[in-house]
């Protein structure tokens, strides 16, 4: 078996694809983007491993693992086999311990080419959250609510611009309403992996453009060094007016199931006060989805002032893109 250095996983040099022999709640909370899980202990065996270890010692506890794994080692290297027929691999546990080297030499005693990476899971967490320190430049699209930020972001990418979609890694739309019908987000321990990648595979040379957003998107909360970094870069206001922000909005949000829109308006009790959130859920159960649409716009038309106040002035420049939403009228103006 040999033994691999982390940098090379997170460079792909050898362009490796991880096998996380972890326990799936271990790999659920957090993995290597792109490793292939294949527990050795399942989340049970594991628990019941952990108990005999805290009450009888090292010894006892791998004992217990080797029984329960049993007649399972064939299955085992059957599925890897399955999913890796090149011959190489590249495997890590919690720290490159035993889990690792069991696998290892049972894939090596099959004549597989076997790496090991150093350090495991634990040592490239480690490098993930130091990355979030090291200096890389942002460009900051922000804008009204219905402005088009994330289609201009998507936009950007399309033509060949780099761009942090902390939105789509997050698996939310940043709003009270913007975990209305998509995917479960990650754990916060997978953001920040996948964000990570997402740097990594860029051009630090060059600025990323992100979308501006509050700190917390749904349960996410982007690293504080990247939060930090977008508020003190350049903003770039995205200025439409308010019927082409509303008819964006109501595209956007009113084909979505009625009462998810009941909840989530319904969370905005406390600031919106109990008169004001009995007018605006009227207009909801009434199908006055215009009416609905243009209160919530106002209301965080106000919230988005507020936040913007805080900014310096210096670093805010406002593009208008009335009539005329594209990359190429966005870019040009930038430099008006």
């Amino acid at each position: 078996m040999h033994i691999v250095e982390i940098a090379d996983i997170i460079t792909g040099n050898g362009n490796f694809t991880p096998l996380d022999v972890r326990s799936e709640g271990e790999f659920l909370q957090g993995h290597i983007p792109n490793a292939v899980n294949v527990p050795l202990l399942n989340n049970e065996e594991r628990r019941q491993v952990g108990i005999c270890y805290k009450q009888k010692g090292n010894k006892a506890a791998v004992l217990l693992g080797y029984e329960l794994l049993g007649g399972k080692f064939a299955s085992i290297i059957r599925e890897i086999s399955q999913l890796f027929p090149h011959q190489k691999i590249t495997l890590h546990c919690w720290r490159g311990g035993l889990r690792s080297r069991i696998v290892g030499q049972l894939l090596e005693n099959m004549g597989f080419d076997v790496y090991i990476i150093q350090g495991g899971y634990k040592q490239y967490r480690q490098w993930v959250l130091k990355s979030f320190d090291e200096a890389f430049a942002v460009k900051v699209i922000g804008g009204l609510t219905g402005s088009g930020k994330t289609e201009l972001l998507h936009l950007l990418r399309a033509s060949g611009g780099q761009i942090i979609d902390l939105e789509g890694l997050a698996n939310h739309k940043g709003s009270t309403f913007g975990g209305i019908e998509q995917w479960p987000q990650p754990t916060q321990e997978q953001f920040e992996n996948n964000l990570s990648q997402v740097i990594l595979q860029g051009d630090r040379n060059e600025a990323f453009w992100i979308e501006d957003e509050s700190r917390r998107i749904g349960n996410i909360c982007i690293p504080l060094q990247l939060w930090d970094m977008m508020r003190s870069s350049m903003l770039y206001e995205i200025e439409l007016s308010y019927a082409e922000r509303l008819n964006r909005i109501m595209k956007e949000y009113t084909e979505l199931p009625r009462e998810k829109l009941r909840e989530k308006t319904s969370l905005l009790k406390k600031r919106l006060g109990d008169k004001k959130l009995s007018e605006i859920l009227q207009f909801l159960d009434h199908g006055d989805m215009k009416s609905w649409a243009m209160e919530l716009l106002n209301y965080y038309d106000k919230n988005y002032a507020f936040g913007q106040d805080k900014r310096e002035a210096i670093k805010r420049k406002k593009i208008n893109l009335e009539n005329k939403f594209s990359v190429a009228n966005f870019l040009q103006s930038l430099n008006e």
